[in-house]
């Protein structure tokens, strides 16, 4: 399917819609970088699910989902009350996505966003560490598993305060596979903030990279900000130590309750570039955060609410009301309507914040007491005597009310707000002082910088006009006459024009191979390299075989240059031949260019090219034939009882072998099977593999004795004549087919 079929697909997708015969689409419920999540009725089991669909890209290409279906039902055995289920994989030809378990709840970085400085208090995310801890003991130790992406996006908490991790494998398997498809650098995969150093580099993933992947989540839900959030993340990750959670929470300007000092040493633990530094497993991470003295809870100030604004993300979008039991027959349900504003419930407003309300009223209060007491006591002062009385008591009638409104203070406490407030104004001109600083630097280095940039300007204009100078110092070279040829070193374009007309005549099949004598020892050939004349004969050889009935004739040339001491001949000659591939008659025109050079006397071909180079140059096939020869070579050889069992890695997963398809662990327990039965076994090729070419693939046929036996003496031999079909997948070889020949 085209990427526009999918296109029109993607935009098919709305409510009411039903899928794979079973599934009605009810509304959007996520959207991320791999993909867009819909929650959707399953008709068939009666309850809401959460469809993920794929990207395009991977519907196009059957490895890419062949690896997704096998990683899908992996993820089916992982049954966990903290994981969201994996139920099933669906594809139809236009539309292809995975079925999980719908939850109603919202991802940590939305409810983080809600937050305060948004970021989490210590107190409030122990209960849910701990939570995660011990769902990732169970999928490392008892299902075999690593999730290779967690981060807050992929931690959903309910609305019963239950955590559910989300995306085990699959997320990771899908960046994969597209930035496999789109030839994409760093998509790296995970989500580069979150990704341990090993991960960044494609090693195989391992606990040590979710243990690194924890502490950065607890990092970012603890200071706003992951280790690393800004410039070049990759590299940072690899090569730069992250700062203490209280710098980061200072450098953000973050307020909060004081960081344990265990949590700050076990999450710097965690994100070690060294995976050997960090925790060994998930249970000593949750013993070590487990002994933290977290800070006093206050009123409800350590519960996390869910926000009552719908938030789009992965599939947290809980329907508004139950979806209706209906017969599978029956028309897909429209879309529940929403509620109305006197359904709507009441966000609870969170301690921290009541807390703060009240202390800044009070603050606000005491201030206004303090400014009156102080305009009272200076009108006061600055009367005369007689005036005093009468007009104290019209202030205090005046502020009588203000007076009796005002929340009782003892002096002790309007001293301490005087105090406090003196030292919020003496921070604030601190800050200032800072700033006015920072803001010097900056001045300082913005012309610096300045600088620095008008210095490279001058030197690309120096440098450009080297180039320059360069240049007309070329074509002055290039300008010089050509010095006269010595007497002595007497011109023989005649005998070396005649040398190419024999060249090409001796390119017809039937004719002899005599054009080899007028190659140098070694010769840069067709532009394959340096070959030798041994090399170039085989070579002569096999393009025989392959081109039955050629003819080489000469229509325009030889045209003889003479340079020195080398000679450049150019000739365009008309090629017919037999296609060994379409079967039929070839025929082409082409340019060519021999150097010529005369040793002892001798006339001799030292390079030859034309388009087919430039041909051959730009295909850049995975591997030649040759290669595909000694490969199957080496495949025999590795059979022999010395050597093992190393050709099981030539297999691909599965292998049309022997006359029917096997997986890898069925050829591995056949050789098992065979070694035992056949202790000594060698091979001998009796013939020189004979490879021809199939689009990408190679067909080698060749004729082997194959000697097996208890030992030695008592080994007999037969002889097997066998095609081997070989593909390359990248730059790695595989055996796609064994048959015996008849």
């Amino acid at each position: 399917m085209h990427s526009d079929d999918h296109q029109e697909n993607r935009k098919a997708l709305a409510p009411g819609r039903r899928l794979f015969n079973r599934y009605v689409l009810k509304s959007v419920a996520g959207r991320g970088g791999m993909g867009v999540v819909w929650c959707a009725w399953d008709e068939r089991l009666q309850h809401h699910v959460a469809l993920k669909f794929l990207p395009e890209v991977i519907l196009d290409d059957p490895i890419a989902l062949e690896d997704l279906r096998k990683e899908t039902k992996r993820c089916l055995n992982l049954t966990h009350p903290n994981i969201v289920r994996i139920y099933d994989f669906e594809e139809d030809g236009e539309t292809g996505a995975i079925v999980m378990e719908f939850v109603k709840g919202q991802p940590l970085n939305v409810l983080k966003a809600a937050q305060p400085d948004r970021h989490f208090e210590v107190a409030q995310l122990h209960p849910l560490v701990l939570q995660l801890c011990d769902t990732l003991t169970y999928a490392h130790n008892d299902a075999g598993f690593v999730h290779r992406d967690v981060k807050p996006a992929n931690l959903l908490l309910t609305e019963t305060n239950q955590l559910k991790v989300t995306d085990f494998g699959i997320a990771r398997n899908i960046t994969d596979s597209v930035s496999r498809l789109s030839v994409r650098s760093n998509d790296s995969s995970g989500t580069p903030g979150y990704m341990s150093p090993q991960q960044a580099m494609g090693e195989k993933a391992s606990i040590a990279d979710d243990i690194y992947s924890v502490g950065a989540t607890l990092f970012d839900l603890l200071t706003s900000r992951p280790p690393f959030f800004t410039g070049d993340i990759p590299m940072q990750i690899l090569s730069k130590v992250p700062p203490a959670m209280a710098e980061r929470r200072a450098e953000l300007g973050v307020t909060g309750h004081l960081i344990p000092k265990a949590w700050e040493e076990v999450i710097a633990a965690c994100l070690s570039k060294d995976q050997k530094a960090r925790p060994r497993s998930v249970a000593e991470l949750k013993n070590r955060l487990g002994d933290a003295q977290l800070a006093p809870p206050q009123d409800e100030l350590d519960t996390i609410v869910l926000t009552q604004t719908p938030v789009v993300n992965r599939g947290v979008l809980p329907p508004s009301e139950p979806e209706p039991t209906r017969p599978p027959t029956s028309a897909p349900a429209s879309e529940p309507s929403p509620p109305t504003s006197g359904e709507t419930s009441a966000t609870p407003a969170s301690s921290g914040g009541k807390h703060t309300m009240l202390l800044v009223a009070v603050g606000l209060l005491g201030v206004i007491a303090i400014s009156l007491v102080s305009v009272l006591y200076f009108v006061v002062k600055n009367m005369d005597a007689s005036k005093q009385g009468d007009t104290v008591a019209a202030l205090l009638k005046e502020l009588q009310p203000l007076l009796n409104s005002a929340p009782e203070a003892t002096s002790n406490e309007r001293d301490q707000a005087f105090q406090n407030l003196q030292a919020e104004v003496e921070k604030l001109k601190q800050l200032q002082s800072e700033k006015d600083a920072l803001l010097e630097k900056i001045a300082t280095l913005e012309e610096e910088s300045g600088k620095i940039q008008q210095s490279n300007t001058d030197k690309d204009q120096t440098l450009e006009n080297l180039r320059s100078e360069l240049d007309n110092v070329q074509q002055k070279l290039d300008d010089r006459p050509t010095p006269p040829v010595k007497d002595n070193d007497p011109d023989r374009s005649v005998e070396v024009a005649a040398m190419i007309i024999a060249y090409t005549a001796a390119g017809n099949t039937g004719s002899k191979e005599s054009q080899i004598d007028f190659f140098d020892e070694k010769v840069d050939y067709l532009g394959e390299g340096i070959l030798s004349k041994v090399q170039i004969a085989e070579d002569s050889k096999q393009y025989r075989k392959r081109f039955p009935r050629r003819t080489m004739t000469i229509t325009e040339g030889p045209a003889v240059i003479r340079k020195q001491k080398v000679y450049q001949v150019t000739t365009t000659s008309h090629y017919e031949f037999d296609h060994f591939r379409e079967g039929h008659r070839v025929t082409k025109t082409i340019g060519n260019t021999f150097d010529v050079r005369f040793s002892n006397g001798k006339p001799l071909i030292t390079s030859i090219s034309n388009p087919r180079n430039e041909t051959i140059a730009k295909a850049a096939l995975p591997a030649t034939e040759s290669v595909a020869s000694d490969f199957v070579k080496a495949y025999f050889a590795d059979g022999e009882s010395h050597n093992g069992r190393a050709q099981l890695d030539y297999y691909a997963d599965s292998v049309y072998y022997f006359g029917e398809v096997r997986t890898k662990q069925e050829i591995s327990e056949d050789l098992d099977s065979y070694i035992a039965s056949t202790p000594y076994r060698t091979f001998s090729l009796l013939s020189e593999p004979e490879v021809l070419v199939l689009g990408k693939e190679f067909q080698v046929t060749t004729t082997v004795k194959a000697t097996s036996g208890d030992s030695a003496d008592t080994a007999r031999s037969r002889t097997l004549k066998s095609q081997i079909k070989v593909a390359w997948e990248g730059t790695s070889p595989k055996i796609t087919s064994i048959q015996p020949v008849q």
